[in-house]
């Protein structure tokens, strides 16, 4: 088995073809090429729609949490107003939550939140 393999290895170094050619190179990289062409915004647009659906959903545990400090004030007999709600968030949030975030306080409810982090921002829900 060996003694063939290396026959062959010598019939190929006899016949003159020891590597690929130039033109046979050029055309291997000319075709990664064009699928690095192809691929790279497509993958540009996959990670901005995470980045998208992150914000959002970020967008809604803030809302979750504004609206579990709503309920909180309103069981202490607190007046419910957009600062009360913000500051209660913090602790609602924890430390590891971060990015900026506007809470809409309407008659005691909930209106909406509006996160932002360095690529953009998000309203929950939606409008």
């Amino acid at each position: 088995m060996l003694y063939r393999a290396m026959l062959k290895r010598e019939n190929a170094k006899k016949n003159g073809k020891k590597a690929f050619t130039l033109i046979e190179l050029i055309v291997v990289i000319a075709i990664i090429g064009v699928l690095v062409a192809i691929l790279v915004p497509t993958m540009m647009g996959f990670v901005t729609q995470a980045q998208d659906q992150t914000r959002l959903a970020n967008a809604r545990s803030v809302y979750s949490a504004a609206t579990a400090a709503v309920a909180q004030l309103q069981s202490q007999n607190q007046q419910v107003t957009q600062a009360a709600v913000e500051a209660a968030l913090p602790n609602l949030l924890g430390s590891q939550f971060t990015g900026n975030y506007t809470v809409t306080v309407t008659g005691g409810l909930v209106e909406s939140v509006t996160f932002t982090d360095a690529n953009g921002s998000a309203t929950y829900p939606v409008p």
